[in-house]
């Protein structure tokens, strides 16, 4: 590969992500808005349970890959902010039932509006040649990474 490092290509990917956060940061002070303080494992945990809907505390764990006690506190953290419910089974009292709230899952549509506004602006940042080369090169990274997961 034309004498490019896999470290060089690391660094220049470690470098376009921190400059679209930076980017992305401009974007929402520019709409008034400043990213919800949610990290970013409280978000995917989030996504996780809109798409599964209900699960319980251990199906959770498993399906994120943490232990139980880590989720726990994270899911007490969103719990108390309403974002998600907590239940125990009416068949086992020792089972507990989380899922998101109407709150929880407005904010994640709200998260992926602001996302795709700010998106829109970063893709303003390029003229036409370069938006045609960066679609290019992006729809191509990504069949390689999706091939990488694939073969995970």
């Amino acid at each position: 590969m034309s004498g490019v490092t896999d470290a060089e290509i690391a660094e220049k990917i470690a470098r376009i992500a921190a400059a679209f956060r930076l980017a992305a940061v401009k974007a929402a002070r520019k709409q008034g808005r400043m990213p919800e303080g949610l990290t970013l494992s409280e978000r995917l945990l989030l996504e996780k349970l809109r798409e599964a809907g209900r699960m319980t505390m251990s199906e959770f764990a498993a399906a994120v890959e943490s232990p139980t006690s880590v989720v726990s506190r994270q899911i007490d953290s969103l719990a108390r902010r309403g974002l998600v419910s907590r239940r125990r089974s009416t068949q086992d009292r020792r089972v507990v039932h989380v899922c998101l709230t109407p709150k929880g899952r407005q904010l994640l549509n709200d998260l992926e509006e602001q996302e795709k506004e700010r998106f829109r602006y970063m893709a303003g940042l390029f003229n036409l040649e370069q938006t045609k080369h960066l679609r290019k090169a992006l729809s191509e990274i990504l069949d390689v990474i999706l091939e990488g997961l694939s073969r995970a």
